[in-house]
């Protein structure tokens, strides 16, 4: 995004306590869904979204400007990370009934199963 000048305008994310984040160069802003979960979401210490992301897309880092392919990869990456919380989401469920002894954790091979 660029002033009047033609300058590139710094974009600034802001989060706020809903499942909503604000993209903001000052004077126009696009709000995004993003469930909480997502936000959320914290690897090695980092927020994903705020402290890799858009760290990585800023100007700061790049020297380009924010442009519209910029919020397109920010939506494909909170899709990601929509599937990503799910898919763990699951993953916790079977892995309680491991824990639990529910289920074995490693499958015997199937010559053992048949002689059982």
């Amino acid at each position: 995004m660029l002033n009047k000048q033609g300058a590139p305008q710094f974009v600034k994310m802001q989060v706020i306590p809903n499942e909503t984040m604000i993209l903001s160069d000052g004077t126009v802003k696009i709000e995004i869904p993003c469930p909480l979960d997502v936000q959320r979401i914290n690897i090695s210490g980092y927020n994903i979204i705020k402290n890799v992301w858009m760290k990585f897309n800023s100007y700061d880092f790049t020297h380009c400007i924010f442009s519209r392919d910029d919020v397109i990869d920010l939506l494909n990456l909170i899709n990601k990370l929509v599937e990503y919380v799910s898919l763990v989401g699951e993953i916790d469920v079977v892995m309680h009934a491991v824990i639990e002894g529910q289920y074995p954790l490693l499958i015997p091979p199937a010559s053992r199963r048949q002689e059982e």
